[in-house]
């Protein structure tokens, strides 16, 4: 009897304060909403922290929530043509308010404070929480808002000759998953996490009828030359002006071609070029109907507007990228693609009537991007744009302009796995300290 009295109360405080047991908080942690709730309850205790920064962890909840939240979004277009510095317009939801988004956006540097003596600010891609900027001596950097840190690109080499022309900056992100990778590298004095350290740029280059891409490597620190091609059909001899912006989608970049039925792509592992047909049955007279991006982590999609002209329902639809099949062809045909076999690639997975998703009064004609589980629909360039989750089909928020949705980086800032506690103190790095990048 008295062994069991002195166990009662060890056993009802244990009742009393479940997250005193390290697998009950986990799998509280594990049904948070949002990256940016797991982000918020990380604050709490270094204990909290170091259960949401195990690697383990961290692929569960990624599985659990395959896209990262939208926090706002960075209008490159002010309605009158391309505005000199990116505005940040927070994501007002159809759902109501979030209070850790709302949290990430008062916490961080959203209003670019740190590039105040810069002339001028493009912003040329946005992707994985990181934006690629432009300065005014045509030199790039990374910068990410929510960390405030800052990493300084070179120039490219021979920018600027007479007959180039730069069409489009890609900015790759580092691996995929959880981000396990504990590697630092000192920077002068400073040193930087790998989230910012591990990217690639892609600038592709335009030439009379030839292109190539300059990629800078960030472990390499350089930029590295591909040879001039000229991958073209007959029809096609040259990207048309709106045919310049990136999509990224499971391991390729995509281009719109003027040719309805065919896409450019760069192999990001390769960095060869090929063209490839989109899905059958499907004619986009105005390539803006459609657009390419990743419906979650490495799945590959297409998403496109049909039924826009004569009596049909304008429809949303997601055809979904089959990667098996189209590595197994790329590694078979090389490049002697069988422009008639897209059906072997693409996938019909998703459609719903506009009407039931934006309402009956929405007018919508264009998909003007695609990324990480969201589309942007909008009727042409000056009007407001919808944003669709993928997921869920449903109405995610509206904005007012054009510009790049900014959704929290994965893992969160501050929570990639690692076996050093010293990158939870990580300053600034600004590449005038950082002779590396010189």
């Amino acid at each position: 009897m008295a062994e069991e009295e002195e166990e009662g109360p060890a056993d009802a405080a244990v009742v009393a304060n479940p997250l005193h047991d390290g697998d009950i908080l986990r799998e509280i942690l594990l049904r948070l909403p949002s990256a940016a709730s797991l982000a918020q309850a990380a604050l709490v205790s270094g204990r909290w922290r170091g259960i949401a920064s195990d690697s383990k962890f961290l692929r569960r909840f990624r599985e659990r929530h395959p896209s990262s939240p939208l926090v706002g979004l960075f209008a490159s277009d002010d309605g009158r043509g391309c505005a000199p510095w990116p505005h940040f317009y927070p994501a007002r939801f159809c759902k109501g308010p979030d209070r850790d988004i709302t949290a990430v956006t008062r916490k961080g540097d959203f209003f670019l404070t740190r590039f105040d003596g810069e002339p001028s600010l493009r912003l040329r891609d946005c992707r994985n929480g990181l934006l690629l900027l432009s300065l005014e001596d045509s030199s790039l950097c990374i910068y990410d808002p929510v960390s405030k840190r800052r990493v300084g690109i070179p120039r490219r080499p021979h920018d600027g000759m007479a007959g180039r022309q730069c069409l489009a900056d890609c900015l790759l992100d580092a691996g995929r998953g959880t981000g396990t990778s504990s590697t630092v590298r000192q920077c002068g004095p400073r040193t930087m996490p790998q989230a910012m350290e591990s990217f690639r740029v892609v600038s592709l280059q335009q030439q009379s009828q030839e292109i190539r891409v300059l990629v800078y490597d960030s472990n390499t620190l350089e930029w590295h030359h591909h040879p001039w091609v000229s991958p073209w059909t007959d029809g096609i001899k040259r990207l048309p002006k709106w045919g310049t912006t990136a999509m990224y989608a499971a391991g390729n970049v995509f281009w719109r071609c003027a040719q309805q039925s065919l896409v450019l792509v760069l192999e990001a592992s390769t960095m060869e070029f090929s063209l490839r047909p989109l899905p059958p049955d499907l004619s986009f007279h105005v390539p803006s109907r459609y657009a390419i991006g990743e419906i979650e982590d490495g799945k590959g999609c297409l998403v496109c507007l049909t039924g826009l002209t004569g009596e049909e329902t304008p429809t949303l639809e997601v055809w979904v990228l089959d990667t098996n099949m189209w590595k197994l062809h790329s590694s078979l045909n090389n490049k002697s693609w069988k422009l008639d076999s897209s059906e072997k690639w693409w996938r019909l997975e998703k459609k719903i009537p506009v009407s039931r998703l934006l309402g009956e009064s929405a007018r919508v004609r264009q998909v003007r991007m695609v990324i990480n589980g969201l589309a942007l629909l909008c009727k042409d360039d000056h009007d407001p744009e919808f944003v669709v989750d993928l997921q869920s089909m449903a109405l995610l928020a509206k904005f007012q302009f054009r510009g790049y949705p900014y959704q929290m980086s994965w893992p969160p800032a501050g929570l990639a796995a690692t076996n050093s506690r010293s990158t939870s103190f990580l300053k600034d790095t600004n590449p005038r300290n950082c002779t590396s990048f010189t």
